[in-house]
C-alpha cells in the first residue's frame, strides 16, 4: 500500500502542469504571418488581459505545491507508523 501510495505520489509531481498554459510558452509572432495588424493586436490583448487563463494556473500551481506537500507529510507518518509497528 505504501509503495502505490509513494508511486503515485512521485508520478503526480513528476507530471507537474498537465493542462495548464503558460503564458511564456504562447507564440504571439507566429500571427504576424498573416500580415494583419489586427489580428496581432487581438491575439497580444487577448494574452494580456486573459485573467481566467492566469488565475487558473496559478491555481494549478497552488493545488501542485499542496499535493506535494500532502504526500510528503503521509510518507512521513507512514514510515514513523512503520517504525512504531516494527518496534512494538
Amino acid at each position: 500500500m505504501l509503495k502505490r501510495f509513494i508511486f503515485i505520489a512521485v508520478f503526480m509531481m513528476s507530471a507537474g502542469y498537465a493542462g495548464a498554459v503558460n503564458v511564456n510558452e504562447l507564440n504571439p509572432e507566429f500571427f504576424t504571418r498573416f500580415n494583419d495588424d489586427c489580428l496581432v493586436y487581438y491575439i497580444n490583448q487577448a494574452i494580456e488581459n486573459n485573467h481566467n487563463a492566469k488565475q487558473a494556473t496559478y491555481q494549478v500551481e497552488q493545488y501542485r505545491q499542496q499535493a506535494k506537500y500532502s504526500a510528503s507529510v503521509q510518507i512521513i507518518w507512514g514510515l514513523i507508523l512503520q517504525k512504531s509497528i516494527i518496534s512494538n
